[in-house]
Order: C-alpha cells, then sequence, then structure tokens
C-alpha cells in the first residue's frame, strides 16, 4: 500500500523467450488498454477497481494513520515488513521495462506480480503499525478488490501481447507467493536507472512518509 503506485506493475517486463523478444508489439497494461470486446458487468467492475487503486495506495494508509493505536511491540514488525515489501518492489523495479519484452529476470523468475506481492507487504505492515487487529482483514479485503483486479486486467493484456510465450510462463510462475522453482531467463542484472525510470523512489519516499506518521502518532499517544 504505497504512497503512489506506478501506472503498470504487472508481471510484464523485459527478457522475453528469443522467439518473441524483437518483434512484439509495444502494450501498455495500463486500465484503459484493456482487450477489446470485453465489456461485461464483471468487466466493468474490474475497470471500476483497477482505476482507483490510488485509493488504495494512498487513502488507505492516512485513514490507518488518523484511527491508528500503535502498540510498541508492534511497530518493529510493521517497520520491518513494509521496508521489506520496498525492496521487494524496488527490486522488481529495477528489472522492468514495460510494454516492450517479457520481463522474466530478477523477482520475476519466480513470481508474476513481484510489485504487487512487495504492495501487499507494505500494506501488511501498516496495518501491524496501526495496533488494530481488525486493519488486518480489512486492508486484505480491500488489496484483494483493489490489486486483484489490476493482476488480472494485466494478464490479459500481457497474453494478448506475448502469446503462446506468456502462457508458458504463467503456466510454471506462481501469480503472487513465490514458487520453488524459478523460470528459465537471461542474466539482466538489476538497474538502478530503470527502477527510477519506473517511478520506484517515489512509491519509496511515500512508504518512508507513512511510517514516519505511524511513529508520530505513536509517539503523541504514549
Amino acid at each position: 500500500m504505497p504512497a503512489a503506485t506506478p501506472r503498470n506493475t504487472s508481471g510484464s517486463a523485459d527478457a522475453s523467450p528469443a522467439s518473441t523478444a524483437a518483434s512484439v508489439k509495444r502494450v501498455d497494461p495500463s486500465p484503459g488498454n484493456a482487450p477489446a470486446g470485453h465489456s461485461g458487468l464483471a468487466e466493468r467492475i474490474q475497470r471500476f477497481f483497477v482505476r482507483r487503486r490510488t485509493f488504495f495506495t494512498m487513502v488507505i494508509p492516512l485513514a490507518l494513520v488518523l484511527v491508528a493505536k500503535p502498540r510498541t511491540a508492534w511497530l518493529p514488525w510493521g517497520i520491518a515488513v513494509s521496508l521489506g515489501g520496498e525492496l521487494v518492489r524496488i527490486w522488481a523495479a529495477g528489472h522492468l521495462t514495460k510494454g516492450t519484452r517479457l520481463t522474466t529476470s530478477g523477482p520475476f523468475a519466480r513470481v508474476r506480480h513481484p510489485l504487487y506481492l512487495g504492495s501487499l507487504l507494505i500494506a501488511t505492515g501498516y496495518c501491524f503499525m496501526s495496533g488494530l487487529w481488525f486493519a488486518f482483514p480489512v486492508v486484505w479485503l480491500l488489496y484483494i478488490l483493489f490489486f486483484g483486479s489490476a493482476m488480472f486486467h494485466e494478464e490479459k493484456v500481457l497474453e494478448l501481447a506475448f502469446g503462446e510465450d506468456y502462457r508458458i510462463y504463467k503456466a510454471r510462475i506462481p501469480r503472487l507467493l513465490p514458487g520453488l522453482t524459478s523460470f528459465p531467463s537471461p542474466a539482466r542484472q538489476f538497474s538502478c536507472r530503470q527502477a527510477v525510470i519506473n517511478r520506484e523512489p517515489r512509491v519509496a519516499l511515500g512508504v518512508l512518509v507513512i511510517l514516519g506518521l505511524f511513529l508520530g502518532r505513536w509517539v503523541l499517544l504514549r
């Protein structure tokens, strides 16, 4: 639940099998680019949540801060889990090249949506810092609605873009929880420049601000 979310946080990125790496059309899996012909009620509901992820990433953390009753014993857990989630996001953002190739390097070799995994960890850390037990089920339910919709939407776009290559990747790599096996991928190095291009420093700054607000709330209520 970082303070800002890049437009595309899908499992798409830059290391496709060689058969399509050079020829695939550039595709942006953002909400406005849903596959044509899918305008049923379920699709409209899915788009509603995808387009309103900012509500989850900005409004919900601030609301948690306002109602928080931080517990000293929970604070270290919250900080560790949130920062761990942001490190996962930074790692993923440093490998993700949007829309040109299918990324299977870095964390994408073990999980299709590492950015969303990082966001889940950040959100869970916020729940710890709030000191409220009911924050966990509420936030996790909202996460499923907003980010679950985004994952399904992006997977449709990626399958249209990369065809059989993505179907093979999808069949072998789990959606959100990392698996024990990894997907064969070129040896690509983490790129700080790519993480900046993907605007992850802005997300990290937002996370630090929210953590600071929780700590401030803790000090005020002591």
